[in-house]
């Protein structure tokens, strides 16, 4: 959100200024209401634009070595709620 003005792109969309469009992130997320949805050409998918094969090898692989961090008596690179931690 907020690299778009999503009010420009729909009267171009509108008035075929341009042909059409694809979206994956928007002003207001959850995206529940958009005028940009009554059109017929634009695309949209549900943030998930860096979803990529590669990337989710990478983001499990990631958790695998964390949790031998912490199983080893390490800290992780990545903490959630640090607190639950120190106990």
């Amino acid at each position: 959100g907020g690299v778009v003005d999503e009010g420009a792109l729909y009267d171009a969309l509108k008035e075929n200024r341009i042909a059409g469009a694809a979206l994956d992130v928007y002003e207001n997320e959850p995206a529940k209401e958009n005028p940009l949805f009554e059109l017929e050409n634009i695309v949209f998918t549900p943030h998930i634009g860096a979803s990529t094969k590669e990337g989710q090898i990478r983001a499990g692989t990631i958790c695998a070595e964390q949790i031998l961090k912490v199983l080893d008596g390490k800290e992780p690179d990545y903490w959630v709620n640090r607190r639950m931690m120190r106990g």
